[in-house]
């Protein structure tokens, strides 16, 4: 199979998947709910459709300006929404367990800090730092001559990211629980019983899921990204470039894709409520 066929799968499989999460948002959103979404779930849905829509101007190179801005905007933007949900989730969470007003109004406040912080490390550190190291390894001069300087940004670029994503997937878990818990407490106060139902053991399940699969994402990408990136063109192993081509232009996708569906998936339910 030759390289271009090889990017022709990939650019075939991010039109795929657009062209279904346009007809998925139409359904839903158009048809299903007539369009009765709050602000914030548009921002997320809307923001997502764009960051998958650019995946179609990526050349697959690794090696041009345009393809370093997609996959690291993309990233940072998919990223952030899927911070802002669990964000969102905290926050009625919050209001749920608060039992005053008081405790209610200091639990929010520091999640609002929190989330600054999330935001902060994801959109001014990670993300300028990261499109800078990119750019700067683009040509085998300046990697060679800055490769000091590149391994510094990506190292200083990813703390706040693995900080970030410690806290928000403890959160996330932590979050998931107490409505577990609060959806078996409804249960059994209804029905004197508290075994779920199929789809809420479907749901729990297909959540778990998308959990390990971000989960892997993160140090893989990591890992795999700098040895790509910090080694000269020359010296990239040809399973080096296929390990690189696959997590950035295959697995990403996949993931981003289940994702948006997932949040889509959460609002519909949320707004038959």
């Amino acid at each position: 199979m030759s390289k271009n066929n090889d990017y022709h799968y990939f650019i075939y499989l991010d039109i795929a998947f657009l062209v279904t999460m346009l007809l998925m948002y139409l359904y839903v959103i158009a048809y299903r709910l007539r369009f009765h979404l709050d602000k914030a779930a548009y921002v997320i849905l809307l923001t997502q459709l764009v960051s998958m829509s650019a995946r179609i101007l990526l050349t697959f190179d690794a090696a041009t300006i345009l393809d370093s801005f997609i996959l690291v905007w993309g990233y940072s933007i998919t990223q952030g929404c899927l911070y802002y949900f669990i964000f969102e989730m905290k926050y009625i969470a919050i209001k749920i367990q608060s039992q005053t007003l008081e405790v209610f109004k200091a639990e929010k406040k520091r999640t609002k800090r929190a989330k600054a912080l999330v935001m902060i490390g994801l959109f001014g550190i990670f993300t300028p730092l990261m499109t800078a190291s990119l750019i700067m390894s683009i040509s085998n001069l300046a990697l060679d001559k800055y490769w000091v300087t590149v391994l510094a940004l990506n190292i200083v670029a990813r703390i706040p990211i693995i900080l970030s994503e410690i806290y928000i997937y403890f959160t996330f878990i932590t979050v998931f629980r107490f409505f577990i818990k609060k959806k078996k407490e409804i249960l059994y106060s209804q029905n004197n019983q508290t075994s779920l139902s199929a789809r809420s053991k479907f749901n729990i399940g297909c959540v778990i899921a998308l959990t390990t699969l971000k989960i892997i994402e993160t140090p893989t990408l990591i890992i795999n990204g700098m040895w790509y990136q910090l080694t000269l063109k020359e010296d990239r192993t040809e399973l080096q470039k296929q390990l690189y081509q696959f997590f950035t232009m295959c697995f990403i996708a996949v993931n981003d894709f289940l994702i948006a569906m997932a949040i889509l998936y959460f609002y519909y339910f949320q707004s038959l409520r």
